[in-house]
């Protein structure tokens, strides 16, 4: 006797549960992530096409933050709350007052942050953010 093949009993694969998975991860996925924007620093960062001014007057403020928490304002050590004052002094002196604040790598970030506020609340907006050079280490 001769067997009949039917092409219709071949073994088919349901896709319905694989979808259902699929919806299942896609929707966990969706609900536990967040999409929260976190706020940041901003910052301007200096570009390496600048030319130095050799103009004392035009030269930028720099502010030293080391390691220890350490803060230097031309070259002497001042307290976060003068710097305000001094950054108001200096802008009142030239407008055009560029300030550098110069962070050691392992400084505190409250310091930092106080220093970037106190620049600000002297009045101006946008400090630019740099690391301390390898020499004042």
């Amino acid at each position: 006797m001769r067997r009949h093949r039917h092409d219709d009993d071949d073994a088919n694969v349901d896709m319905t549960p694989m979808l259902d998975i699929v919806f299942i991860m896609l929707i966990f996925f969706i609900v536990t992530t967040s999409f929260t924007k976190e706020d940041g620093l901003d910052m301007t960062r200096p570009s390496n096409n600048n030319t130095q001014n050799t103009d004392s007057k035009n030269a930028p403020v720099a502010i030293e933050i080391t390691d220890i928490g350490e803060i230097r304002f031309e070259g002497r050590i001042i307290d976060p709350r003068q710097v305000s004052a001094n950054i108001e002094a200096k802008m009142a002196a030239n407008a055009k007052t560029v300030v550098v604040v110069q962070a050691h790598e392992q400084a505190n970030t409250e310091v930092v942050m106080a220093v970037i506020d106190g620049v600000r609340d002297g009045g101006f907006q946008t400090p630019v953010l740099a690391r301390l050079p390898e020499s004042s280490r």
